[in-house]
């Protein structure tokens, strides 16, 4: 996401890859992040993190969140994974059908 796209008040995404329990099977990660407020000369952003307390963001942080919420999709092992463009697309033209994004 582009620094300058920010504003006070907006949720934005956080994607991340996390252990599932005590096993080698990686996850990925949605984490919402709510921008408290924006200095645009230091280029850096108050955010709260997850529901967690304020916290300042470098730019260099800003760049790997997301404007919109990413659909994942379960694996065999219980692992989530980002959507494909196939499979967004399937989602969107089956929505009758009860195919929801996680």
């Amino acid at each position: 996401m582009r620094f300058d796209k920010l504003k006070p008040g907006m949720v934005v995404f956080s994607v991340g890859k996390m252990r599932m329990g005590n096993t080698a099977i990686k996850t990925v990660v949605v984490h919402p992040v709510a921008i408290k407020s924006i200095d645009m000369q230091s280029r850096r952003v108050v955010a709260s993190w997850n529901g967690n307390g304020d916290r300042e963001y470098m730019e260099r942080d800003v760049s790997n969140w997301r404007e919109k919420k990413p659909i994942l999709v379960s694996t065999v092992t219980g692992a989530k994974r980002l959507a494909n463009r196939e499979e967004i697309k399937f989602m969107k033209d089956n929505k009758e059908y009860g195919w929801k994004p996680l």
